[in-house]
């Protein structure tokens, strides 16, 4: 997994996995993504993702919207020393 915050406060997250097949779920052994954002007012986080199908060179791409959930740093910071 690599990411880079890039201008205007976009993050860019590039993911490789091995394989990804329709209907089964990918994970990553890296754990969980967490961003956090400097906005406090934040509802959403909206997404654009791609995929380049292998063999064909074909490219996937699509957007989706996910609800924000509000946690202090303080918060967050304890909830990932417990594991």
């Amino acid at each position: 997994m690599e990411w880079e915050n890039t201008h205007g406060g976009d993050v860019r997250i590039v993911l490789t996995p091995e394989s990804l097949r329709p209907g089964t779920p990918w994970d990553t052994d890296e754990g969980e993504l967490v961003i956090l954002s400097t906005d406090p007012d934040a509802e959403n986080l909206e997404i654009e993702w791609s995929i380049t199908v292998e063999g064909s060179g074909n490219r996937l791409e699509g957007r989706a919207t996910l609800p924000v959930c509000v946690e202090s740093a303080i918060d967050l910071v304890r909830r990932m020393s417990e594991g």
